[in-house]
């Protein structure tokens, strides 16, 4: 396993430190300093403190059986003989207190190098032709699988060795050296010709690789080895996102896909959201659906996709701003696009590169299913990294804060409390009429609002003591501490759900309006279709919105299109319809109609 995905799932801080030379010499000093005086030493750095109560990591096999009785501070990484990590100790306060271990397969150690994991954990294990990258004193090295020291830590950073030649930084420069060390190869006054993306590619022995320069009088800056005729390479500046380059320099731009590999000769590609799978050519090949926010490479014929379920009427809305399970999830499709898993689980192993993947499910207790999705290793765990040469990183959580956690009130459990509580206080008010209710929380303080109300107005003001005088228990610390709003619908016959479900009563009405509206805009004033789009509109006003502008509109457009046609019946009917829903709507309207009336008598 690459430390790399590691860190990606354990940020760790990282503090630096600016020394304003330039302010120094611009702002002038109360008092002058001594040339031979010492310069102040830069203040320490603050140690990173560690959860005293957290769990550890260990290794399984393909059958789910813990290997080796190490426990891991952090997911180890893994080699195919090999695993480096830190090993966990309950007595660590600090993550200046780790040491960081290079194993063989059976857990003996090779090397032991202290606490390496501030920005260099990534030149650590790499393992490439029988040799080990280690770390001593921030420089890196190579030793061999019993542990002796072939290369000695001098580099500042290390890549693996491949066919027998390994990039490496020294004092600035790339190199690339041997299994012995010896150097065959260095950037320091070579006259690369960089094509116009300042990328040149370079032949040592029968091996090509890659190099970058930032500016055209620049260093050659190492990249990568050429693994194939041509390699796609991530532009980091301009429109272009990649270019293919091949092993003569010559380059051939892509601008839509956005990973740097294929797998099975298709590559995602995502482009303002959407996301899609291409060939070689950058043809789409798949499309994935508008619900796609994510889909990995193809192995093994299928591959991992995750859906947004956000905007989907038969998912529930998040709970205080608080991502609910049922928001992201994931399933395996394979080349058609079809799914072969459903997506049904809440996390999933994105990178796809084992028969084995580990699978999150809703109650967030992860195991390993196959890519036919039969689970093969029980969900028993609390975290887990893919498989990688056979062993699989798994997170132990600590009991004690796995028994306080389920002690303490959940989001899920404080909304079900919440909306019982609601539906109780405003349950004759919902047998009458659709209303939409809220209660946020800003800066700790509680509010709560009605703000839909589609019956009579007189009652609002009930509605609404009715709200201020419900007794609702405490949230949870960390909702109360966040700008959060959650929202609850209600209708006769439906009673009452969270906002944007489909039983929403405004849910499927809104919808309604909108198409309506959208139809007004292109009918043709002079014909009666315009009259008939008013009148629907009209009649779905009441279930969807309280009174506002619209409804004003309508009945102002519709009362005097049926005065102008005669139709006076229709007019006052409308008008003592509107004069129910706002009193006083309609009251210029009915003076016009009593004109019009008493001027045909």
């Amino acid at each position: 396993m690459s430390m790399a995905h590691s860190l990606k799932r354990l940020p760790v801080v990282f503090l630096t430190f600016l020394v304003l030379n330039q302010l120094a010499l611009t702002v002038p000093c109360a008092q002058s300093v001594s040339a031979n005086e010492p310069s102040p030493e830069p203040p320490a750095e603050p140690l990173e403190a560690l959860n005293l109560n957290r769990g550890y990591w260990r290794l399984i096999d393909s059958k789910g059986n813990f290997v080796l009785p190490l426990k891991f501070e952090r997911p180890a990484d893994i080699t195919v003989s090999t695993i480096t990590g830190a090993v966990w100790d309950s007595g660590h306060k600090y993550v200046e207190q780790f040491n960081f271990q290079i194993f063989n397969r059976r857990g003996e150690v090779l090397r032991s190098m202290g606490p390496f994991y501030r920005g260099c954990a990534l030149d650590v294990g790499i393992e490439s032709d029988g040799l080990i990258s280690f770390s001593d004193k921030e420089r890196f090295g190579f030793i061999a699988g019993d542990g002796r020291v072939i290369i000695p830590a001098v580099y500042e950073h290390v890549q693996g060795f491949r066919e027998g030649l390994a990039a490496v930084r020294e004092r600035g420069e790339w190199k690339i050296i041997d299994r012995t060390g010896r150097v065959v190869w260095r950037a320091e006054g070579k006259a690369a010709r960089p094509n116009e993306y300042l990328l040149s590619t370079v032949i040592v022995g029968n091996q090509v690789f890659l190099a970058k320069q930032f500016t055209p009088d620049s260093p050659l800056q190492f990249c990568r080895w050429f693994d194939a005729d041509e390699v796609l390479w991530k532009m980091e500046s301009g429109n272009l996102e990649t270019v293919w380059v091949s092993k003569d320099g010559k380059t051939r731009p892509t601008t839509d896909i956005n990973c740097l590999s294929f797998s099975e000769d298709l590559a995602t590609a995502e482009r303002a959201g959407h996301w899609k799978y291409v060939n070689r050519d950058g043809q789409t090949v798949l499309a994935m659906p508008d619900n796609v926010t994510f889909a990995s490479n193809f192995r093994g014929g299928v591959a991992v996709v995750r859906i947004d379920t956000r905007h989907d009427p038969v998912s529930p809305p998040a709970l205080f701003g608080i991502a609910q399970p049922s928001q992201d999830r994931y399933g395996l499709i394979d080349k058609s696009g079809a799914y072969v898993v459903a997506p049904s689980f809440i996390g999933m192993d994105t990178e796809n590169r084992s028969d084995l993947l580990w699978a999150t499910l809703p109650n967030h207790m992860t195991g390993f299913i196959n890519r036919k999705g039969a689970m093969i290793i029980p969900p028993t765990f609390d975290n887990a990294y893919g498989f990688y040469h056979g062993l699989a990183n798994v997170f132990i959580e600590n009991p004690a804060v796995r028994s306080a956690r389920a002690q303490k009130v959940t989001p899920q459990a404080y909304e079900l409390e919440v909306r019982a509580l609601f539906a109780e206080a405003l349950s004759k008010y919902i047998k009458l009429a659709p209303l939409r209710v809220s209660l946020s929380f800003v800066d700790s303080k509680q509010t709560r609002s009605l703000d839909r109300w589609c019956g009579e107005k007189p009652l609002r003001k009930a509605i609404e003591k009715s709200l201020q005088d419900m007794v609702l228990p405490d949230p949870p610390f960390e909702l109360s501490q966040q700008y959060l709003t959650l929202e609850y619908s209600g209708s006769p016959g439906i009673g009452l759900v969270p906002a944007g479900v489909a039983r929403d009563p405004f849910f499927l009405e809104r919808q309604k309006v909108f198409t309506l509206q959208d139809r007004l805009r292109r009918a043709d004033n002079s014909t009666t279709a315009r009259r008939e789009l008013l009148e629907e509109l009209w009649n779905i006003f009441p279930s969807y919105a309280d009174w506002n502008r619209a409804q004003a509109m309508y009945l102002q457009d519709l009362t005097f299109d049926y005065i102008y046609a005669k139709e006076y019946a229709k007019a006052e009917a409308m008008c003592l319809e509107a004069e129910k829903r706002m009193p006083g709507s309609a009251s210029s309207i009915l003076q016009t109609l009593h004109e019009k009336q008493n001027t045909r008598e």
